[in-house]
């Protein structure tokens, strides 16, 4: 008699929670770790702050409420983020991508000086009414692009042809201009948040090694540069 296989495949489709609020322990561990780290901020703020604005004939706690006045901001934006469905960040993650590219390119291009000054020998901010940054929309388009892309491409990351290179064909369209503002540990954090979430979807370690012998001579010169600026 013949053994009968087993499906162990799921019987419909995988689903994921509605938003990123989840009731696993992970939601609640980033939660905490969030909480624990703006509290030792603000508390390392009043440390360094209170004396300078006592100096300044302000109330000790006046940098502490200012910057907390943000963290409220912030707090609030991070849980409506998170409230958002999935498939709302699938949909705007190559919009968020095609922007941060655009803005980022325009702070390179020779003729946009006027909106794009540079300020200590970088051009890092567009004054477009308001004064922005456009690195810091790359921060969450690498992040939002990235893990919609892995969800899809997962069964093809065994191939660095197929599954890794075209993620790094596209990374190279926001840390290129990055690195040409010149923003260099900015383009360094990017491409990191991007290994690291194509390295969680599956990526293999083998193609990591093989990245970073050809980045390690970029990177050794990008220290030793900035030793000698230093």
């Amino acid at each position: 008699m013949t053994a009968r296989p087993v499906d162990i495949a799921p019987a419909g489709p995988v689903r994921f929670p509605d938003s990123g609020l989840g009731r696993g322990w992970e939601s609640s561990a980033v939660i905490v770790l969030t909480a624990f780290l703006l509290v030792f901020g603000l508390v390392s703020l009043y440390n360094a702050s209170s004396i300078l604005a006592m100096e300044q004939e302000l109330a000790d706690t006046y940098y502490v409420l200012r910057q907390g006045t943000g963290v409220v901001i912030g707090v609030v934006v991070m849980f409506g983020c998170a409230c958002l469905p999935y498939s709302v960040w699938s949909r705007l993650s190559w919009p968020l991508l095609l922007i941060s590219i655009g803005s980022l390119v325009l702070l390179i291009l020779p003729w946009t000086e006027s909106i794009a000054p540079s300020i200590n020998g970088s051009r890092r901010w567009l004054r477009i009414g308001i004064t922005v940054q456009p690195s810091e929309f790359a921060k969450i388009a690498i992040v939002v692009w990235t893990a919609g892309m892995a969800v899809k491409k997962v069964s093809q990351f065994r191939s660095l042809r197929r599954g890794l290179a075209p993620f790094l064909v596209v990374w190279a369209l926001l840390v290129l201009p990055i690195a040409l503002e010149p923003d260099f540990s900015t383009a360094l954090l990017i491409s990191l948040l991007g290994l690291l979430i194509v390295f969680s979807a599956g990526a293999r370690i083998s193609h990591f090694a093989f990245l970073g012998l050809l980045l390690a001579p970029i990177v050794y010169w990008q220290l030793v540069g900035v030793g000698f600026r230093a």
